[in-house]
């Protein structure tokens, strides 16, 4: 099997189950490329210089909370696959050529964005250790902000 034809999503028309299917069946190699990736990241913040991102003290309570933030992370990955579904079912009626071209790409922008915010943690533990005082200072402003707009 080529590259494309496992990663590219058909824009054939079919039935709405075999759509379903098709992406399902991939559910699998996408977790276990995040389950990868974030293995990857998490090795690379331990051996940043300094107390890393965050202070962390061993015992049950960082174990639970670092399961409880992969759980986060894994469920919220998985409801954002499960939209490439959605959206391709709701336009596979549609025959305008951009439609066509990104829907066959659904899958593979999907995993670059759950990629990308995977290294999220990484980027902001090396901004910790090359500019802690403005890293401070920039999540105080956006927290600040954010509860002025929930206030």
């Amino acid at each position: 099997m080529t590259f494309q034809k496992i990663f590219y999503v058909n824009t054939e028309q079919k039935p709405w189950y075999k759509v379903l299917l098709w992406w399902e069946i991939r559910r699998i190699p996408y977790n276990v490329l995040l389950v990868a990736f974030g293995f990857l990241i998490i090795q690379l913040i331990s051996i940043l210089p300094g107390n890393g991102y965050f202070k962390l003290y061993p015992g049950p309570a960082l174990v639970i909370w670092t399961f409880a933030l992969i759980a986060i992370f894994f469920i919220m990955a998985n409801i954002c696959y499960s939209i490439g579904w959605i959206i391709q079912l709701l336009t596979r009626n549609f025959n305008h050529a951009l439609v066509k071209k990104h829907t066959t790409r659904l899958f593979i922008y999907g995993l670059i964005i759950s990629v990308i915010i995977l290294f999220v943690p990484l980027i902001l533990a090396i901004l910790n250790i090359i500019l802690p005082e403005q890293l401070l200072e920039l999540v105080d402003k956006l927290l600040k902000s954010i509860f002025r707009i929930i206030n």
